[in-house]
């Protein structure tokens, strides 16, 4: 059974969950709150809000995997909701499963033309509800599962989802904007993608097969074999590349290409 954490009287996570997806549900009312909660913790790491507009903070803060939100709520509602997650470039790659008591088609129009998902009218069987979040959420896991072995032959990412195409571009610009600056960090990086560092460790995990502090270091010596190889000295370019100690940057050059970076320079000018 989960530990359950109450934060702000408002986001419910079960602490011993690692690599488990995230839903976020949004409800004013407290009664369906608590039963989507309890039907979902098990697998998920739950967040929960009381409004539209406290769920689009905890989906700008925390991104999760999915968002179920009602449609009737105070302050915003689903439909404004599901609009301004849907505009917002940080957020408008996740699926969102409006739940209402409408059922008029207009209703039904409205919430697919703003950009959720599926509309669920109530009542509505929580299997049949359980079943929808988690398919959703399989095939999204398939797609990454696909891309991870295509990109072991194949160094194309046209085929990845957007949520992730999205990251390893943020991620990338990050990097290459500052891996000359040797106080470049995990924990910039970290705060730069205004993410945990259990996320960032995570999403690391799944995407690049490699930990953050290790690719910031693969990237500074890709960076200064294309230095060396443009006829730059070993002294110019391990400090343009964010190296504070020649002789470690010339351990690390050979560690990762099998050659110092004086034989590199000698067999390839």
């Amino acid at each position: 059974m989960n530990s359950i954490a109450k934060i702000n009287n408002q986001v419910l996570v079960p602490r011993d969950i690692d690599e488990n997806q995230s839903i976020l549900i949004a409800d004013d009312n407290e009664d369906i709150r608590n039963l989507l909660f309890s039907a979902f913790k098990e697998k998920f790491t739950v967040y929960t809000a009381v409004n539209g507009y406290e769920c689009f903070q905890l989906a700008m803060s925390n991104l999760p995997d999915i968002i179920l939100s009602d449609i009737n709520m105070p302050l915003v509602d689903g439909f404004d909701l599901a609009n301004r997650l849907t505009e917002n470039p940080r957020t408008n790659h996740i699926p969102i499963l409006l739940i209402t008591g409408k059922t008029g088609p207009e209703d039904h129009t409205k919430a697919l033309s703003l950009g959720a998902m599926d509309y669920i009218a109530k009542p509505f069987e929580m299997e049949y509800l359980v079943k929808k979040v988690t398919n959703i959420l399989d095939k999204q896991q398939k797609l990454i599962f696909f891309e991870r072995e295509r990109r072991s032959h194949n160094k194309n990412f046209d085929l990845l989802n957007l949520k992730d195409k999205n990251f390893i571009d943020k991620v990338t610009q990050i990097v290459s904007e500052n891996y000359q600056d040797s106080g470049f960090s995990v924990d910039i990086l970290k705060n730069s993608l205004h993410i945990t560092e259990r996320q960032l460790q995570r999403h690391f995990k799944r995407l690049f097969q490699v930990a953050p502090a290790k690719f910031i270091k693969s990237y500074r010596l890709d960076k200064a074999r294309e230095m060396l190889s443009n006829g730059h000295s070993i002294a110019t370019t391990y400090e343009s590349v964010g190296f504070n100690s020649q002789s470690y940057f010339s351990h690390s050059f050979k560690s990762n290409f099998g050659k110092s970076p004086k034989y590199f320079i000698a067999n390839n000018s």
